[in-house]
C-alpha cells in the first residue's frame, strides 16, 4: 500500500518541479521591471536633492509589497504556462 501513496505524489511533485524555477524567474524579472518603473519617480528626487541612503531605502522597501501584488499572479500564471508548455513537448 504504501507505494500506492507514493504514485499518488508523483504527478503534482513533477508538475511543481516542472513550473516552479519558471515562476520564480518570472516574479524575479517583472519585480525587476515594475520597481525600475515605480521607482523612476523618485529616481530626480534621490539625484537632485541631498536624502540620505536610510530614506531611500526605506523608500525602496516601501514600494515593493506594492509591486508584488500585481507581479506575483502574473508570474504564477506566465510560470504554470510556460511549464505545461514544456512538459507537453518532453512528451
Amino acid at each position: 500500500m504504501p507505494t500506492m501513496i507514493s504514485g499518488r505524489r508523483l504527478i503534482p511533485g513533477y508538475t511543481v518541479r516542472a513550473a516552479l524555477p519558471y515562476v520564480f524567474l518570472s516574479l524575479f524579472l517583472l519585480t525587476a521591471v515594475l520597481f525600475a518603473q515605480q521607482s523612476g519617480r523618485f529616481a530626480e528626487l534621490a539625484l537632485y536633492t541631498q536624502i540620505p541612503f536610510s530614506l531611500l531605502a526605506d523608500v525602496s522597501l516601501a514600494l515593493l509589497p506594492n509591486v508584488l501584488v500585481f507581479t506575483m499572479p502574473a508570474a504564477v500564471l506566465a510560470g504554470v504556462m510556460i511549464g505545461f508548455a514544456r512538459m507537453g513537448s518532453d512528451s
